[in-house]
């Protein structure tokens, strides 16, 4: 398998050497992950598995499980890069084993796996995830949510893909602008203590409306303006990210 080239099985010896990842990795984690959950029986004991990372910040309710319909597997809007975001999931019974077993068709069908796989040379973990799930017949059994959290670092963690930028104010690294940027918005549009949101597809809309007008800075310091989004949300930080991009 490590004939099909790019990162998508970085950190296993041999794999592309392109750039840095942890995509072999978390395929691991998640066979792992599985292992765990089979041998200790939690699948009799939980309902809904909630597959996160443990360095998100959260300024808004996660949505409610009961708005998440369990037939299928919800995964954030968002740093997908051709397929579906590797960083949040939500699962149930009737899913979480085939959404962890990512690496079954790699150790089992490898051949079969390589011819399907080789017409594309630009595979990353989110592509293949996609391309997994879609191959274990999930590919109208996914559905998406707006992208609420943002993943951070101190100075004191180390990290092997994306270092971020540091926040003066939060005094922390934030590790994706993409991610901060879109909790700033959902923030406004869903406020900290809405716990029964669930028109998600308008959401998204709406989020994809601000982001493009953010790149006129004058409706980013009026946005800004907002008392509650200015004592949250670094912005500074915001303009910085967002220069480059400013139209005027």
């Amino acid at each position: 398998m490590i004939k099909i080239k790019h990162f998508w099985l970085a950190r296993i010896k041999g794999s592309s050497k392109i750039r840095s990842g942890t995509g072999g990795l978390l395929i691991y984690c998640r066979w792992f992950l599985l292992q765990r959950i089979e041998q200790l029986k939690l699948n009799l004991k939980y309902d809904r598995f909630i597959i996160t990372r443990s360095d998100f910040m959260w300024n808004i309710n996660h949505p409610k499980m009961s708005n998440l319909d369990p037939n299928f597997i919800w995964i954030p809007y968002g740093e997908s890069y051709g397929g579906y975001t590797d960083r949040h999931a939500v699962l149930s019974k009737k899913n979480y084993y085939d959404y962890l077993n990512l690496i079954e068709p790699i150790l089992l069908e490898p051949e079969k796996l390589y011819v399907k796989m080789k017409k594309k040379n630009n595979w990353n973990l989110e592509r293949y995830i996609k391309f997994y799930l879609k191959m274990k017949g999930y590919g109208k059994k996914v559905k998406q949510f707006p992208y609420l959290m943002y993943s951070v670092r101190n100075n004191k963690i180390k990290t092997r893909f994306r270092p971020g930028k540091y926040s003066y104010k939060h005094k922390y690294y934030i590790k994706y602008f993409k991610e901060y940027l879109s909790s700033m918005i959902m923030f406004f549009l869903i406020g900290e203590k809405n716990k029964d949101y669930k028109n998600f597809r308008i959401y998204y809309i709406l989020y994809r409306v601000f982001k493009k007008l953010f790149k006129f800075k004058l409706i980013l310091l009026v946005f800004m303006r907002n008392k509650k989004i200015s004592k949250i949300f670094d912005k500074e930080f915001l303009i910085f990210n967002l220069k480059k991009k400013f139209y005027f």
